[in-house]
């Protein structure tokens, strides 16, 4: 199992608030057990995680543009 993080900084987000991301369709592997998602991880900082949770394939997801939405709560 393998995990891979990246960093976005955007003003005005909060710890709690809700993160909703749009994955680009090129990024979307075929492998079964991977996944992405985000959370506020401290103020005004999202983290975006992609797991990869098949051991027998190493998945390095395509680059694209992802989309965050925050939900403030």
């Amino acid at each position: 199992v393998t995990c891979s993080e990246r960093i976005i900084f955007l003003i005005f987000v909060s710890v709690g608030d809700t993160v909703a991301i749009g994955v680009p369709n090129g990024s979307v592997s075929a492998t079964d057990n991977v996944s992405f998602w985000g959370w506020v991880s401290a103020a005004n900082t999202v983290t975006i995680r992609f797991n990869n949770g098949n051991s027998s394939a190493a998945v390095d997801p395509a680059s694209g543009t992802f989309k965050v939405t925050i939900i403030k709560n």
